[in-house]
Parts: C-alpha cells; sequence; structure tokens
C-alpha cells in the first residue's frame, strides 16, 4: 500500500530512538548485503526488505542496542561491537518467542508485545489522510490472510522460507519463456534470417548454418568490415602485390577519416591500383547482394563507407621508407591520425596473417610478416611521441 513508507520511516525512529545523531553518509546500507552471520551461538540474516513487506509494527521496544554496529561491517575494531549488538537482539526475541510458545502449550493469552501491533493513527501518529487510508486497506488485507499455526517451529520456517526461495525463483525463470515467446522477443528475428541467408549465399556458411572456412576467416578480423576483408583475401586482391603495396591497399580497411583529400593514383604502381579496383568491385559486389535480399543497403553506399583510400599513397610511401615529414606532405590528414591509422594497420595485418595460418597460404603469411616489418618503425611506433633530439 501506499503508506509503507510512512510506516517503515515511523518504526525505524521509534526501535532507534535511543541511538546518537549519525551523518548521512554513515546511514547508507552496506552494498554487498544480505549477510548470513552467527553471533552468540544465533545464526542471523541482515538484509533489505521493501517497505512493502513489511506485516506490521510491533510494541517491542529493544533497549540501548546499537543498529549502526550491526550494520558496520568494514572496521575490524567493530567486529566485537557487532556480535555483541546482535547478541542482545537476538536473545531479547529469543526470549519473547520462548514466552509465546509457553503460553500457547498453556492455553492462555500471551502478554508479549512481540504480538502487540502498534495503530498507525494512534500509536506511530500518522496524520496524512492518504497514508492513514492506506494503512487502513493494509489492516484488511492482513485481516484476510489465514492465522498462523500455533505448532510452527523455526525448522518449518526455514523450510517455508525455502519453498517460497523456489517459487520465486520458478516464477522468475516462466517469466523469462514468455519473453522468449512473445513479439518483443523476435522483433530481430526477420533481420536475422536475412542476414544468414545472405552468409549462406556468399558462402559464410553452410546450409546447416555451420560456419566455413571462408566464415572462419571473417572471425579472425577483428579490424575493419569483416565481410569486405574475407572478400579480399579470397578474391584475390592480395596474391600479386609486394608487401608494401599489401599494407596500403589494407589501409582502406582501418581508414576513417570521410573528408580526406584522395590519394594520388597516378603515383601508386599499377599492381596496386589494380588491386584497389578489385577491392571496390568485390564490396559493392557484396552490398548489392545483401540489398537483394531485402536488407536495406545500396552497393556504392556500403564501399564508400567501408573502403577508404585516402592514406594508401601515404601508407605506400611510409612502406617504402620515406621520412614521416615528407608523407606527412602527400595529404590533408592530421599526423595523429596517419599514426593513429598505421597502428591499426599493423593489427590488421596480423589478423590476414592468421587467416593465412588457417587457409595454409605460407606466401600470404610471409607477405604480411614483411608488411609489418615494413611499417613498424620510427616515430609511428615509438615508445612515445615525447622523444628527444
Amino acid at each position: 500500500g501506499g503508506g509503507g513508507g510512512e510506516l517503515s520511516k515511523a518504526s525505524s525512529a521509534q526501535l532507534t530512538s535511543n541511538q546518537p545523531a549519525i551523518s548521512e553518509e554513515n546511514a547508507q546500507l552496506p552494498k554487498d548485503l544480505p549477510w548470513r552471520k552467527r553471533a552468540g551461538g544465533f545464526d542471523y540474516v541482515v538484509f533489505v526488505i521493501r517497505d512493502v513487506d513489511i506485516y506490521a509494527v510491533t510494541a517491542l521496544k529493544l533497549q540501548d542496542v546499537d543498529a549502526y554496529a550491526i550494520l558496520d561491517d568494514a572496521s575490524p575494531p567493530r567486529k566485537a561491537d557487532q556480535r555483541a549488538a546482535a547478541t542482545r537482539v537476538l536473545s531479547v526475541l529469543e526470549h519473547e518467542t520462548k514466552s509465546i510458545r509457553n503460553k500457547q502449550d498453556d492455553d492462555t493469552p500471551s502478554s508479549s508485545l512481540l504480538l502487540q501491533t502498534l495503530d498507525p493513527t494512534k500509536d506511530l501518529k500518522i496524520t496524512n489522510v492518504d497514508d492513514a487510508e492506506a494503512c487502513r486497506r493494509h489492516a484488511e488485507a492482513l485481516a484476510q490472510l489465514p492465522s498462523m499455526p500455533t505448532d510452527v517451529d523455526s525448522k518449518t520456517l526455514s523450510q517455508w522460507s525455502r519453498l517460497l526461495d523456489c517459487e520465486r525463483h520458478l516464477l522468475h525463470q516462466i517469466d523469462q519463456l514468455k519473453f522468449g515467446l512473445s513479439d518483443a522477443n523476435l522483433a530481430l528475428t526477420p533481420d536475422f534470417e536475412t542476414k544468414t541467408r545472405v552468409l549462406k549465399y556468399m558462402g559464410y556458411l553452410d546450409e546447416a548454418r555451420a560456419v566455413t572456412l571462408k566464415g572462419r576467416v571473417a572471425c579472425e578480423l577483428s579490424t575493419g568490415d569483416e565481410l569486405i576483408g574475407a572478400e579480399i583475401v579470397f578474391g584475390g586482391c592480395l596474391e600479386k602485390l609486394t608487401p608494401a603495396e599489401a599494407a596500403a591497399l589494407l589501409s582502406a580497411l582501418v581508414f576513417q577519416e570521410k573528408n580526406a583529400s584522395a590519394p594520388d593514383y597516378d603515383a601508386l604502381p599499377v599492381n596496386l591500383k589494380d588491386s584497389i579496383a578489385l577491392a571496390n568491385t568485390l564490396a559493392i559486389r557484396a552490398g548489392d547482394i545483401q540489398r537483394d535480399f531485402g536488407l536495406s543497403v545500396i552497393g556504392d553506399e556500403y564501399c564508400a563507407e567501408n573502403l577508404k583510400f585516402g592514406l594508401s599513397e601515404v601508407v605506400y610511401r611510409w612502406a617504402m621508407m620515406d621520412p614521416f615529414s615528407e608523407i606527412c606532405q602527400l595529404t590533408d590528414v592530421p599526423e595523429g591520425t596517419i599514426v593513429r591509422t598505421i597502428t591499426r594497420l599493423n593489427e590488421t595485418c596480423r589478423d590476414v596473417k592468421n587467416v593465412a595460418r588457417i587457409i595454409g597460404d605460407a606466401s600470404l603469411s610471409q607477405k604480411m610478416e614483411d608488411a609489418m616489418a615494413l611499417i613498424r618503425r620510427d616515430i609511428v611506433f615509438s615508445a612515445s611521441l615525447y622523444v628527444g633530439s
């Protein structure tokens, strides 16, 4: 009900009225609750309950109990205080419980304060109309509950508690299964099925949806678009290239600037220009296939977004041992972007080297090893850019 929070605050004020004032910071609850503890021969649990789970506030008042010592589990000097405070609380509760049980055995009414509940308006002084009405509805709901059997002991309560935990766990599993069968969970299924058909058509999956050799190659490529990267490897774009030219071609997978100036293609070797044209063709074809299967992909845009040759000339000249100051004059891309691109290119070459091992291409593996050796030099791979003269 709506009055649960007010009821909780009022009961807290009564139970801790003898406590010294503490700061807001110290009043925060520990974040690793619940705690399972033992003190004075008692096993007990410290946990947080919701205000709506409060059954009633009883008239039993625990005097001189340091509630904050029970919640202090961080400082070793307070361990003894924690155990002592918990033992006092548990001793009082055990005494009251035994008194109630003895009265039940004698068939005489018990006068234990543990069974006397406080009236929200008279005892707890709740004056807000909405809160008082909520407390009234709460009391009416409690009156509908069956009475507790008189022969219930702690062992039975523990068994009931475990049964309730199992029920909550099963209800949670039911909710998860319902979500799994709901339309909300199936919203992305059509897109998933379409992409699966694309991968089957392009040879990345077989008819049983098992990953093929081509699919394993795509999985190895962690930088750039995996689909285009795999098409470049299997399309023969790297076969006729030297290590420097292969590095220049692969730089298009990791370079991300959209508005960079185009390279001077006339200054590039013929084989590199042919491989760039072939890579573009393969990327456009991959985009068109996705569009033909119903995905919102346009071949030209897909190619332009994932293959950017703006630094191909720069990377090629760098792999041909040109100084860094000279390659920076070939483009309007900032120096930091050049360094970052070449650094990521080294990772791409390493991925392609792993791919060559998977497909058994020793020539490609050695080519990538040589390409990494060519680009890993000078200021680009210095431990720090703050270098001395």
